[in-house]
C-alpha cells in the first residue's frame, strides 16, 4: 500500500499538478482518475508512464485554449466585452480580397509576354505553361486557405502566418521561397512596365539610345528609379499603400478597356485598319506609325 502511494505521489510531481496552476475541480478530477487506476492490482508501471502522458496532454490542450482566448480576448476586443470574433473586416472581400488578386494576376505577363509565348511556343506549349502555372496557383491557394481557416491570423502577412503554423524549418523553407517569389515578380513587373513606357508610350525618354538598340542602360537606370519609390512607399506603411491601391487598380482596368477598345479602333498616320508586315513567314519588326514597303524588306533581306 506504501509502494503505491509513493507511485501516486510520483506521478503528481511529474505531471505538474499543484494548487496554484490548476483550480480545485481540475485536480479533483485528475485526482479521482489517478486513484482509480492505481488501485487496480493488475496496474503496471508503463500504465502509470501512459496515463502520465495523457493527462499531460489533456494539460497542454487546455493552456493551448486558455492562450488563444486571452489572445482573442486581448487582440478582437467586442462592445460586448466578450470574444470579439463578430468584429466586421476592414476591407471586405471584393477591396481586401479579389481587386487584390486580379492586380496580381493582370499583370505584365498577361499583357506583354503572353503573345510572345504563342509566337514561339505555339498554342499547345503555351497552354500547357499556363495549365501548369494555374495548378500551381491553384494548390498555393488552397493550402493557405486551409491553413488560415484552421489557425490563428495575426498581422504580418503570408509568411508570418506559413511560419509560425507549420514550424520554423518548413515554414522557413516556404518562407524564403515566397520572398524569393515576390522578388523576381516585381523585377518582371518593373522591367516590362519600363519596356512599355520606352518602346510604345514615350520613346523619347529613352536616354541611352534607342530601346530596340540599347535597352539594358535604359532598364537599369529607370528600373532603379521605380524601384526606390517603391521601397519608400512600403516604408511609410501598409495603411499608405492600401491608399494608393485604387490608383493602381484604376491603371489596370483601363489597360484591360485599350486592349478591348483597340480591336475596334484604327491606327493613326494614315491607316484605317491594323496591319502587320510579312516578309515570307517572318515578321517584320518596324516602328509605330511607319510603312511596310519594298525598302523595309530589302533592308531585312
Amino acid at each position: 500500500m506504501n509502494l503505491k502511494q509513493v507511485e501516486k505521489e510520483k506521478k503528481i510531481a511529474e505531471i505538474g499538478i499543484s494548487s496554484n496552476q490548476q483550480s480545485n475541480s481540475e485536480l479533483s478530477i485528475q485526482n479521482q482518475s489517478i486513484s482509480l487506476n492505481i488501485s487496480d492490482e493488475n496496474v503496471t508501471s508503463d500504465d502509470i508512464l501512459d496515463e502520465s502522458f495523457a493527462l499531460r496532454q489533456l494539460f497542454n490542450a487546455d493552456n493551448e485554449t486558455r492562450v488563444a482566448s486571452q489572445y482573442f480576448k486581448r487582440d478582437f476586443p467586442s462592445s460586448e466585452g466578450g470574444i470579439g470574433l463578430n468584429r466586421k473586416p476592414k476591407l471586405g472581400v471584393i477591396f481586401g480580397v479579389y481587386l487584390p488578386t486580379i492586380q496580381h494576376i493582370f499583370g505584365v505577363l498577361m499583357f506583354i509576354r503572353m503573345a510572345w509565348m504563342v509566337g514561339h511556343g505555339g498554342i499547345y506549349q503555351t497552354w500547357l505553361m499556363v495549365f501548369l502555372c494555374c495548378c500551381a496557383t491553384f494548390t498555393t491557394a488552397i493550402s493557405i486557405s486551409a491553413i488560415a481557416t484552421n489557425g490563428i491570423v495575426r498581422d504580418g502577412g503570408p509568411y508570418f502566418m506559413i511560419s509560425r503554423n507549420m514550424g520554423s524549418q518548413v515554414g522557413g523553407t516556404i518562407g524564403m521561397c515566397f520572398y524569393l517569389a515576390n522578388t523576381f515578380a516585381i523585377n518582371l513587373y518593373v522591367l516590362g512596365g519600363i519596356e512599355i513606357l520606352l518602346t510604345h508610350l514615350a520613346p523619347s525618354l529613352a536616354i541611352f539610345g534607342d530601346m530596340h538598340e540599347n535597352p539594358e542602360n535604359n532598364m537599369r537606370f529607370y528600373g532603379s528609379i521605380i524601384i526606390i519609390l517603391m521601397a519608400v512607399v512600403v516604408g511609410f506603411g501598409v495603411r499608405f499603400v492600401q491608399m494608393l491601391a485604387p490608383v493602381s487598380l484604376i491603371c489596370v482596368v483601363v489597360a484591360i478597356a485599350s486592349v478591348f477598345a483597340g480591336a475596334f479602333g484604327t491606327i493613326s498616320k494614315g491607316y484605317s485598319e491594323p496591319r502587320i508586315c510579312l516578309v515570307g513567314d517572318r515578321l517584320l519588326n518596324i516602328k509605330v506609325g511607319e510603312k511596310c514597303n519594298l525598302s523595309q524588306i530589302e533592308q531585312v533581306s
